[in-house]
């Protein structure tokens, strides 16, 4: 149960810091571009964030596949656990 746990809170500690670091990113490339003095803030600010967005998906899938084979396990023991209890709850037949 502790692996599910930790896997857990690295999977979101790997995505909150690539989302930060990709924000910070395109935050420097959109303010200095020349495209900044040409064009509107809001066509800018909408194509900063659509981008944004990608690649947040895109770190997502990223974050899913790396640990696929980490959680699998664990979520196999849990499942597991969970059909020993309930074999160990229901009542058995007393057949000799």
């Amino acid at each position: 149960m502790g692996l599910f746990w930790l896997s857990l809170v690295l999977v979101f500690l790997v995505l909150w810091f690539e989302f930060f670091f990709f924000f910070f990113f395109f935050s420097l490339l959109f303010f200095f571009s020349p495209l900044c003095k040409r064009e509107g803030k809001v066509v800018i600010l909408l194509s900063k964030y659509l981008l944004i967005l990608f690649y947040f998906f895109l770190s997502i899938l990223n974050i899913v596949s790396y640990t696929s084979p980490i959680l699998t396990p664990t979520l196999s023991i849990i499942s597991n656990y969970r059909k020993e209890l309930i074999s160990l709850s229901s009542p058995k037949s007393l057949t000799p």
